[in-house]
């Protein structure tokens, strides 16, 4: 592709964006009653709306669902007076008879351990299994999971990696592997681990990697090296993305400062993103997309961190679609406010999602949580009409059944690939050739696939054509 065409794709793209008003946060909304303590929310997109697990603390200790799009709709999962549930996270599952996985740490068994349990149709929860065997018997502190396959916890200040594996309707840790001590807040990412470790009171961020060993055929977690050894290093976060349109960007602050890494790059290949100039920067959370034709950093984003101290605490949210562009408080009230999430949530059209950043309003005393949602324009640079028409074009869209996807790859091998919203490959055609002229193959979605935003992606010669497309 020329380099031209390219860069007048980008002054399309650009103000096409500004055209439509992206990147505007809607005004802060307390979504939970001001009489109990919310923490820990979890939003994923399910099908049409976008769903959000947290906990609340009272007399009861409890799990619940709220739909985002309609903040009445609220369902209790699990709640009691004499066991503490905690930090939910959810995974969707394929399997018609339940939603997918609930998990969750509790103190069922004694000391607090991570349980997974299906989430059925009807908004219960089924039997609940231990995935963490801790034979100590100790307290599992924090856990990170990434959806791919990775586990990350810690227990007395040490933290471990394991594989997270889904086997028919049970889900269970693998290979767990003690990385080291005196650490914790692990998160994984796509065969990479990152943690923060305290030495001589000062915390630094550490790295290991997941590796496939030849002469034994066996995957191992590599031995700990220092990311960041010069101390100070605080509040390590991992950006999520949507549909797996992303990277793998791990995030930190330090001296009022944020720095980043792409796990998917070199682990000491680290950037400073801006802060504007804010002080007491603290709890890190970012969102990212993918565009094609940029590099580490320069991809669309939002980044949401707290600022200020005591009633000054506020929400500072920075964004941009050609780099670290904007910033904007977007909470600036009378009480403080910390602890932002961002997320990812449901698609609004054919190139455009919305973002949920979700936070702590602390109240006469309580935790309420309050939130403000935006829209990401997902679509990239080369996803114009006048190039990708030259290789990809799929009719008709919206579908219903079957699906027609042309493909010309002027005589060389290519791939094609189908996934869903969530990013979960569910269909491809490997090896094709259209022989220097226009050739067609016809996808036939199981009947099961719902209806929503999916994406077709033609690769070859080291570049990747994208569609997106819709199922009624």
């Amino acid at each position: 592709m020329k380099k031209s065409a390219l860069l007048l794709s980008l002054v399309l793209l650009t103000s096409l964006i500004n055209a439509q008003g992206y990147f505007e946060w809607s005004q802060q909304e307390i979504i939970t009653d001001t009489n109990s303590v919310y923490s820990n929310p979890f939003v994923i997109p399910y099908a049409y709306t976008s769903w959000m697990f947290y906990e609340k603390q009272e007399t009861k200790s409890s799990i619940l669902r709220m739909d985002l799009n309609n903040t009445a709709d609220i369902k209790i999962l699990l709640s009691s007076e004499s066991i503490n549930y905690s930090k939910p996270y959810f995974k969707n599952s394929w399997n018609p008879s339940y939603k997918g996985f609930l998990f969750y740490l509790s103190d069922e068994e004694g000391a607090d351990n991570l349980y997974a349990a299906k989430y059925y149709e009807n908004d219960s929860v089924g039997e609940a299994f231990k995935i963490i065997q801790n034979p100590e018997n100790s307290n599992v502190s924090d856990y990170s999971i990434y959806t791919e396959g990775y586990l990350g916890y810690t227990i007395d200040s040490n933290v471990y990696a394991a594989e997270l594996k889904f086997y028919y309707d049970s889900v269970y840790a693998e290979n767990d592997t003690l990385l080291d001590n005196s650490s914790f807040n692990i998160i994984v990412g796509n065969r990479t681990a990152y943690w923060q470790k305290i030495e001589s009171d000062s915390s630094h961020i550490l790295f290991s990697s997941y590796l496939f060993n030849a002469d034994s055929a066996r995957f191992y977690w590599t031995s700990p090296v220092y990311v960041d050894s010069t101390g100070d290093s605080r509040w390590l976060t991992f950006s999520t993305s949507v549909e797996n349109w992303g990277g793998d960007e791990f995030c930190w602050t330090k001296d009022d400062k944020v720095i980043g890494v792409n796990g998917n790059y070199q682990y000491n290949d680290t950037n400073s993103i801006s802060a504007f100039s804010q002080t007491d920067v603290r709890h890190l959370s970012m969102v990212n997309w993918f565009i094609l034709v940029k590099y580490p950093y320069e991809e669309p984003h939002y980044l949401c961190f707290t600022t200020g101290l005591e009633d000054s605490s506020e929400i500072f949210s920075s964004h941009g679609e050609m780099g670290w562009e904007e910033g904007v408080f977007i909470s600036n009230n009378d009480y403080p406010d910390d602890n932002p999430k961002v997320y990812f949530g449901e698609g609004v059209d054919y190139a455009s999602y919305y973002v949920y950043c979700i936070w702590q309003s602390h109240i006469n005393g309580k935790i309420a949580l309050s939130m403000a949602k935006s829209k990401a324009f997902i679509g990239s640079a080369i996803d114009e009409n006048y190039v990708i028409d030259n290789y990809l074009k799929v009719s008709p869209n919206p579908f219903t059944e079957n699906l027609n996807v042309r493909f010309n790859t002027y005589g060389q091998k290519a791939v094609i690939k189908i996934f869903d919203v969530h990013g979960r490959e569910i269909s491809s055609f490997e090896n094709i050739n259209s022989s220097n002229d226009w050739q067609s193959v016809v996808w036939k979605p199981a009947s099961k696939i719902s209806k929503g935003v999916y994406v077709v992606t033609l690769s070859f010669d080291g570049e990747t054509y994208v569609r997106k497309l819709v199922k009624q």
